[in-house]
């Protein structure tokens, strides 16, 4: 007998097109290292040439952080994927939480919050934009069936905390005038 979450995988897997594959494959790879370290190389530059050097810390603390424990977490509870029949791309590693829905929802959750903050006149645009680009990271993800619903909300639920930190850091960091007036009020 199988648990709600391997049926609902299985059931993702009989709505399987190639049309459908080739889109989530792709969509898929916005959440990968590679991509995210991209948008995140250029996302602090851009933020550290605008003078805002206090969003580029922040989004390395809420996607780095998010990150690193979300690896450790895998490490240590040593969750398995669902089963390699249910694999329409080849993933290796521990499943829980998704590696993907975390640094999704850190990384593009976070550059949402910058344009609500600095550009009003985009802040439907990007919330339903970089939404949307969250939610379908995560379900290409079960559709892929290469983690099980639990990783991918235990993935949102984790990023979201680093998320919250990284705008709570922005928000305390952006007292201080640049980045050597908070070292020299610090140390």
């Amino acid at each position: 007998m199988m648990d709600l979450s391997t049926q609902f995988l299985v059931y993702l897997e009989g709505l399987r097109t190639p049309l459908g594959l080739s889109f989530f494959t792709r969509l898929t790879e916005f959440g990968s290292p590679a991509v995210v370290a991209v948008v995140l190389a250029v996302s602090v530059f851009v933020f550290w040439r605008g003078k805002a050097w206090a969003h580029a810390l922040g989004l390395m603390v809420a996607l780095g952080g998010g990150i690193v424990v979300a690896e450790i977490l895998k490490i240590t509870l040593k969750f398995q994927r669902p089963d390699l029949i249910l694999h329409a791309v080849v993933e290796n590693g521990y499943s829980f939480p998704s590696g993907h829905s975390t640094g999704s929802m850190a990384l593009y959750g976070f550059l949402a919050w910058c344009v609500w903050e600095k550009y009003p006149r985009w802040r439907i645009v990007a919330t339903i934009f970089f939404g949307t680009l969250i939610l379908g990271i995560g379900f290409s993800r079960l559709y892929l069936g290469v983690h099980f619903p639990a990783d991918v909300l235990g993935g949102y639920l984790l990023g979201f905390l680093f998320l919250v930190l990284g705008v709570r850091i922005t928000r305390y960091l952006e007292k201080f005038e640049d980045l050597s007036s908070f070292i020299k009020n610090r140390f």
